[in-house]
């Protein structure tokens, strides 16, 4: 099925602000209950993780993205919106 390059290219960001907006909620959940609280004297507060969190957040980052792209071909949003990983021979990678 060919598609017009101009849909193909909205889908695609429609599927990466699916993908990222689906991983900030989950990165905001985790530093809420992972990280740690602080407060400036300014009154400007936040949270921050380090160490174990920190790493785990982009170990996650990691798992969504590169490896669920290059094991199935495609990420949650690119599921979503049935696009795949295709080599430049337009044959499926997988």
């Amino acid at each position: 099925m060919i598609i017009d390059d101009r849909w193909l290219n909205v889908k695609r960001f429609i599927a990466g602000l699916i993908d990222y907006g689906l991983y900030l909620v989950i990165f905001i959940i985790f530093i809420r209950y992972f990280g740690a609280y602080y407060e400036n004297p300014d009154g400007t507060w936040g949270y921050t993780a380090t160490g174990l969190p920190a790493l785990i957040a982009y170990f996650f980052w990691f798992l969504c993205f590169p490896i669920m792209e290059a094991s199935f071909g495609f990420t949650i949003g690119k599921g979503i919106l049935d696009l795949k990983v295709i080599r430049d021979n337009q044959k499926p990678r997988f």
